[in-house]
């Protein structure tokens, strides 16, 4: 009996604190928001605006923008003897000494591969930020302009002059070298010499991506996007908001493609010992560049 009144009285209790509330006075429309706390004057809190002006917005982004390459191969070991070796009539000394008995178009090496354009590890995500700017007029029409941007996405890859095995660089060291088919370039790619000038009188391999020894690969990528928008109230109750969007948008996409090969010449001061030196005219770059432009015209409701 004791314990029946006892919880018959918390209960009551419980009933008096939750619905007791001083009185006041009703509104015309719909209840108004208990919430009690007090506007500041930085552009953050409770307070919601209602009337016109300007306001802005920065916002932290993270996409994931994909890679389209092709897996091609670039790159063999070894070099191709564009000069020729045939001796001359009477035993007089070849063309050049050293490498003797091949033919124009020989090509020497094991011609196992090197470089690919695949071979560019995994794609990363890219950080990035979108500003905002923006002007609301008092009967609810909102126009603004906005600027997404991610920073850079890099991806590399190359090949150098010491293969994946250290014991197998060809009789002659032929292996040694990397070899692309280029073909149809002019005489300020001819490149240097890759072996000594003695007893080579003239370059056997003509062509920096002939006998080269450094070839790297680069892909970047970049990503902006400017929108104009305009938001028009079309119906609005205390239960719903109905709104159209109209403006337009413009998606840059920007890529490019590099291609970087050194083939430096080979010195020997005392004639034992011997040196790279790169020079202006031992590299080339090739740069393909493909920037993307999309624009869309949008027109939308919202509820």
């Amino acid at each position: 009996m004791r314990n029946r009144w006892i919880i018959t009285g918390l209960l009551v209790a419980a009933g008096l604190l939750t619905g007791a509330r001083p009185a006041a006075a009703q509104p015309t429309a719909w209840d108004v928001s208990g919430n009690d706390c007090a506007p500041v004057w930085a552009p953050i809190g409770t307070y919601q605006h209602d009337g016109s002006g300007w306001y802005t917005s920065i916002e932290f982004m993270i996409m994931k923008t994909q890679r389209i390459v092709g897996d091609q191969l670039i790159a063999v070991r070894g070099f191709v003897v564009t000069t020729g070796t045939p001796d001359f009539p009477g035993g007089a000394s070849p063309i050049t000494p050293g490498i003797t008995g091949f033919a124009p178009g020989t090509f020497l090496g094991s011609g196992t591969e090197a470089l690919r354009s695949g071979q560019l590890g995994r794609s990363t995500w890219q950080p990035g930020y979108r500003l905002t700017l923006g002007y609301r007029l008092e009967n609810g029409w909102n126009f603004s302009a906005s600027w997404l941007h991610l920073f850079d996405a890099q991806y590399t890859g190359g090949a150098g002059f010491q293969g994946p095995s250290f014991t197998t660089p060809g009789g002659n060291g032929q292996n040694l070298f990397l070899f692309a088919p280029v073909y149809n370039f002019g005489h300020l790619f001819q490149g240097q010499n890759p072996f000594p000038p003695i007893p080579f009188f003239v370059n056997p391999t003509a062509g920096i991506w002939n006998a080269a020894t450094d070839m790297t690969i680069k892909f970047t990528q970049r990503f902006d996007k400017y929108t104009l928008a305009g938001r028009f109230p079309v119906f609005e109750t205390e239960n719903a908001r109905t709104y159209a969007i109209a403006g337009g948008r413009l998606d840059w996409l920007w890529e490019r493609f590099e291609w970087r090969t050194v083939k430096p010449t080979v010195i020997s001061p005392d004639g034992v010992d011997f040196q790279f030196v790169e020079t202006p005219d031992s590299a080339a770059r090739l740069l393909i560049s493909s920037p993307i432009c999309g624009g869309l015209s949008s027109f939308s409701s919202r509820r």
